[in-house]
């Protein structure tokens, strides 16, 4: 029973990973789709603190996939010019 809830956690944890991915791979196109990049911007945290509820399960290499996820999307949003604020405060609350 264990196993199946560390496993379920860790799967989680990747499917957060793939979200910021997908996160920071859009950000160039949210103008031209028209997003509510306020809404957006909002719900990156969430997502954030997600992960960091169960970070002390995660092993080095889906955390290390965390941060970096993190520093792309924050860079991706700078060159956009939109607010990471609140996205940085996340990133270094995980530290």
């Amino acid at each position: 029973m264990l196993n199946f809830l560390r496993n379920s956690t860790l799967s989680t944890v990747d499917e957060k990973i793939a979200v910021l991915y997908g996160y920071a791979n859009n950000v160039p196109t949210w103008k031209d789709k028209k997003s509510n990049i306020d809404l957006m911007t909002k719900q990156i945290p969430s997502d954030i603190s997600s992960i960091a509820r169960v970070r002390n399960n995660i092993e080095y290499t889906p955390w290390r996939e965390v941060i970096g996820v993190l520093n792309s999307l924050i860079e991706s949003m700078q060159k956009e010019n939109y607010n990471t604020r609140e996205i940085k405060i996340s990133l270094e609350a995980l530290k």
